[in-house]
C-alpha cells in the first residue's frame, strides 16, 4: 500500500507541478484580462465537476473492489451513460443557446461554442481520473495523470504563446475529446464488449449510494469554492485572476490527500464491509500522520516566504495574491486533519450533505465581510469560518458513531508534534527572509530561507520525539541517526 501511495502521489505531485507552471508562464504571456479569462474557465469547470457528476464515478471505488469482473462491467457501464448524459445537457446549457447566461460567462462563450464543448467532453472524461485506482490499476492511473497534464501543459502554453486566449481554450477543448476517447478505449480493452452490450441493472444499487454522497461532496466543494465565486462578481475576472493565485496553497494539501485517499478509500470500504471499524479508525489515522508530515512543513514554508515566492512566480504585478496565500494556508491547516473519508465509508452521505449545505451560507457571510472590512483577500475569511465549522461538527458526528471520545479519533499527541516542528522551522525562515537584503532577490531568498526551513525542521521532529515516525514512512533504519554520527566521525577523524 506504501508503495501504490508514493506511486499515485508521485504523479499527482508531478501533475501539480505542471500546472502550477502553466500559469507562470500564462502571466507573462496573456494581458490580465486574458489570465482572469483563463481562471475562470477553470473556475467553472471545477464547479461543474463538484455538482454534475454526483459521484457516480467516485462510486466506483466503493463497489468495484466487492465485484468480480463480470459484474464491475455493470457499473462502469452505467458511470459512462450517466456522464456521457451529464455532459451533454452541461454543454447545451453553458452555450450561446442560453441567454440566461451571467455576464462573465456570456462574455467567454460569445458567438462560439468551444467552451461549453470543452467544459461538456472534461465532465464526461473526468472519469478516467479515478476508474483505473477504483480497479487497483495503480501504475497506469499514474500514468495517465502525469502524461495527460504533460499533454494539457505543452498545449496550453504552446496555445498562449501563437494564438491568446481564444486558442488556449480551443486547444483545452482537444485535450478533453483526447482524454475522452482514452476513457472510451481503456475499460473497453479491460472488459471487453460486455461493457458495451447489456442493461443497466444495478443502476438503483449504484444511485442510492452515490446520489447522497454525491450531494455531500457538491455541498462541500462548492464551500470551498463560493469565496472565488464572490470575488468574480465583486471585483470582476481580472482581480479574480489574482485571487486564485493565492489559492495554491490549497494545491498541495489536495495533492497528498487526494494521494493517500484515492489509496486507502478501497482498503477502508473493504475493512468496513468485514464490519472491522477499527481497521477503518486505524488507516484514517495512519493517513492524516502521513499527511501532516509532508503538508504541514510546506504550508509553514509557503506562509513564511509568500512574498518572494509569489513574486518570483508570478511577478510583482501579482503581489496582491501575498496576503490570500497566507489565508489560504491558514483555511488548509485547519482542514488537513480529515475525516470525511470515515463517513464516506460508513455510508454518512446524508450526514456530510446537510453539514455541507448548512456551512455554505455560513461562509458566504464571513466572505462577504471579509472582503468589506479587508478588500479582496478578506473573502478567504468564508472559507477559514467554513472549514473550522464542517471538520468540528464531523468529528462530534464520528465520534459518536463510533462511541469513542473526539481525544481517541486520531494521534492528536503527533499531529500536534509535527505541526509545532514545522511552526519552528517556519519562524526560523520568516526570521532569515526579513535579515536578508532586499537587493540580493527573490531566487537566493528562497534557497536560502528553504535550506534554514529544511535544516529547522528535522531536528525539530527528532528532538519532540519523531524520529520513529520520521523512520518508518521513509524507510531508514531506527539507529539510523546512530549510524550517521558515526560516519561523521571517521569523515572527520
Amino acid at each position: 500500500m506504501k508503495r501504490q501511495i508514493i506511486t499515485l502521489g508521485i504523479a499527482y505531485i508531478a501533475e501539480s507541478a505542471i500546472q502550477l507552471f502553466i500559469p507562470i508562464v500564462l502571466v507573462r504571456v496573456l494581458d490580465e484580462s486574458g489570465f482572469g479569462e483563463y481562471r475562470l474557465l477553470w473556475l467553472t469547470a471545477g464547479t461543474l465537476l463538484a455538482i454534475v457528476p454526483f459521484a457516480m464515478p467516485g462510486s466506483l471505488a466503493y463497489f468495484l473492489p466487492r465485484h468480480e469482473l463480470r459484474h464491475q462491467a455493470v457499473y462502469v457501464r452505467q458511470t459512462l451513460f450517466y456522464m456521457a448524459t451529464a455532459g451533454v445537457l452541461v454543454g447545451l446549457v453553458l452555450s450561446p443557446l442560453n441567454s440566461l447566461l451571467p455576464h462573465s460567462l456570456r462574455t467567454m462563450t460569445g458567438a462560439d461554442f468551444t467552451a461549453p464543448l470543452f467544459w461538456a467532453l472534461w465532465i464526461f472524461s473526468s472519469t478516467l481520473d479515478i476508474l483505473p485506482n477504483a480497479e487497483r490499476r495503480i501504475e497506469l492511473q499514474a500514468g495517465l495523470i502525469f502524461g495527460l497534464a504533460l499533454l494539457r501543459g505543452g498545449a496550453v502554453i504552446g496555445a498562449a504563446l501563437v494564438g491568446g486566449i481564444n486558442a488556449v481554450i480551443g486547444i483545452l477543448a482537444l485535450v478533453a475529446a483526447t482524454k475522452a476517447f482514452l476513457l472510451l478505449a481503456i475499460p473497453t480493452a479491460r472488459y471487453g464488449w460486455q461493457l458495451w452490450i447489456g442493461g443497466m441493472s444495478r443502476w438503483l444499487e449504484q444511485a442510492k449510494f452515490a446520489i447522497p454522497v454525491g450531494a455531500a461532496a457538491a455541498a462541500f466543494l462548492l464551500r470551498l469554492q463560493v469565496d472565488q465565486w464572490l470575488v468574480v462578481f465583486l471585483f470582476g475576472s481580472v482581480q479574480y485572476g489574482v485571487y486564485s493565485i493565492g489559492a495554491i496553497a490549497l494545491a498541495l494539501p489536495g495533492i497528498v490527500r487526494t494521494a493517500v485517499s484515492n489509496v486507502i478509500t478501497p482498503e477502508m470500504s473493504k475493512a468496513e464491509a468485514e464490519g472491522d471499524l477499527a481497521k477503518v479508525l486505524s488507516l484514517n489515522n495512519r493517513s492524516n500522520v502521513a499527511v501532516a508530515l509532508f503538508v504541514f512543513p510546506v504550508l509553514a514554508y509557503l506562509f513564511a516566504a509568500a512574498s518572494p515566492v509569489i513574486r518570483l512566480m508570478y511577478t510583482d504585478g501579482y503581489a496582491g495574491a501575498i496576503p490570500v496565500l497566507r489565508l489560504n494556508v491558514v483555511a488548509s491547516l485547519i482542514a488537513a486533519v480529515e475525516m470525511s473519508t470515515v463517513m464516506l465509508v460508513l455510508r454518512q452521505g446524508p450526514y456530510l450533505l446537510y453539514t455541507g449545505i448548512g456551512a455554505i451560507p455560513v461562509g458566504l457571510l464571513a466572505s462577504y465581510a471579509g472582503s468589506q472590512v479587508w478588500g479582496m483577500p478578506g473573502a478567504v475569511a468564508g472559507l477559514i469560518v467554513g472549514n473550522f465549522l464542517a471538520i468540528s461538527v464531523l468529528y462530534a458526528r464520528t465520534a459518536q458513531l463510533a462511541a469513542l471520545p473526539v481525544g481517541a479519533l486520531q494521534d492528536w499527541r503527533t499531529i500536534a508534534r509535527i505541526g509545532a516542528a514545522a511552526i519552528i522551522a517556519g519562524l526560523a525562515a520568516y526570521v532569515t527572509l526579513l535579515l536578508i537584503p532586499p537587493t540580493l532577490g527573490h531566487v537566493p531568498a528562497i534557497l536560502v530561507s528553504g535550506v534554514v526551513f529544511c535544516c529547522a525542521y528535522l531536528p525539530s521532529l527528532v528532538a519532540l520525539g519523531q524520529w520513529g515516525l520520521v523512520a518508518r514512512i521513509l524507510a531508514l533504519p531506527p539507529d539510523f541517526p546512530r549510524q550517521l554520527g558515526k560516519h561523521l566521525r571517521k569523515i572527520v577523524g
